[in-house]
């Protein structure tokens, strides 16, 4: 896979490849490359092929490229087939997407896209970010479909994808952070 897309054969170079995180396996997959000794390595791949990460941002950011407080707009923005329009790459193919915004208007769309800022600052303040050990190098993903807040949270964490029964087991998103980095 690695030879494939860093361009050492041919598929980088004629094709377009969409690498993209939309069920628990694929995250759990990427989990798994994020630790390959080979990953720098597809990082500049990333930006120099025409291999594409689309949600990569919520595992490689320190919080969210569209969302950061002194944004007045997004910096990118992702039509749908039906028209409607989202910010967040992983929103493309859902029927239910989290992060749409208003299109009939652009004063509609400043303000869901403000709302949704708002929204992104509260889901950090209930998650415990500001106290979390990995605060400065986790997105705080708004969208961490297909996982669970504590599930996103734990593989920010550890590094591994908790399964749904074990993120039920935990009491709470900020008891999980103290307990996994040793403050209790």
């Amino acid at each position: 896979f690695m030879d494939k897309v860093s361009g050492k054969d041919d598929l980088a170079k004629d094709h377009v490849a969409i690498l993209e995180t939309s069920t628990t396996a694929d995250v759990e997959t990427f989990t798994e490359l994020k630790q390959h000794e080979s990953y720098e390595d597809l990082s500049k791949v990333r930006k120099n092929s025409n291999v594409f990460f689309s949600d990569y941002c919520r595992f490689d950011c320190t919080g969210c490229p569209q969302l950061q407080p002194e944004r007045t707009k997004p910096r990118r923005l992702f039509v749908k087939e039906n028209g409607k329009a989202t910010i967040c790459a992983s929103d493309r193919n859902r029927e239910n997407p989290a992060m749409e915004l208003r299109t009939e208007s652009e004063s509609a769309f400043r303000e869901d896209f403000h709302a949704m800022q708002e929204r992104w600052l509260k889901v950090q303040e209930e998650r415990g970010c500001a106290a979390c050990p990995v605060r400065d190098s986790c997105a705080k993903c708004l969208n961490p479909d297909p996982l669970s807040a504590e599930q996103y949270c734990h593989l920010m964490l550890n590094g591994e994808v908790q399964t749904e029964e074990e993120a039920q087991r935990v009491a709470g998103v900020g008891d999980e952070k103290e307990r996994l980095s040793g403050s209790i």
